[in-house]
């Protein structure tokens, strides 16, 4: 598995839960991208970490590239740690600007609308049950 943002969450498992810990490797090559479908479908790898819309369109979707894994593999939802902007410490015109825009955007429901068209559920609060 290439270290990303991702693997944060199953390092962090892996501490909390030190008597069923999740294995996995890193590794640093490029055809990893490409090999994580047929090394799970192969039982090389049990599972291999990626972004649903990444799925949908190179595995689920007719034209990917690794459609012909579809029947062989199955996406499992996983939640990533919250992630912040950062902004240089007394910009606070900046910050308030940027914190209404968030507030009015989740009032307004356009952060569910965006997440539904390119996630394909709430990442904002999960309670997905498959």
């Amino acid at each position: 598995m290439v270290g990303d943002g991702m693997t944060f969450q199953y390092d962090k498992y892996n501490e909390e839960h030190p008597d069923s810990p999740l294995k996995f490797e890193y590794t640093n090559s490029n055809a990893f991208q490409g090999d994580q479908y047929q090394f799970v479908a192969e039982g090389r790898y049990q599972w291999s970490p990626l972004p649903y819309t990444v799925w949908t369109s190179v595995v689920e979707a007719e034209d990917g590239p690794y459609h012909e894994f579809n029947d062989q593999l199955k996406f499992y939802y996983s939640f990533s740690v919250p992630t912040y902007a950062i902004i240089e410490k007394g910009n606070d015109e900046l910050t308030a600007a940027v914190d209404g825009a968030l507030k009015e955007l989740n009032d307004n429901g356009k952060l569910l609308e965006l997440s539904l068209k390119y996630y394909g559920y709430d990442q904002f609060n999960p309670g997905i049950e498959q």
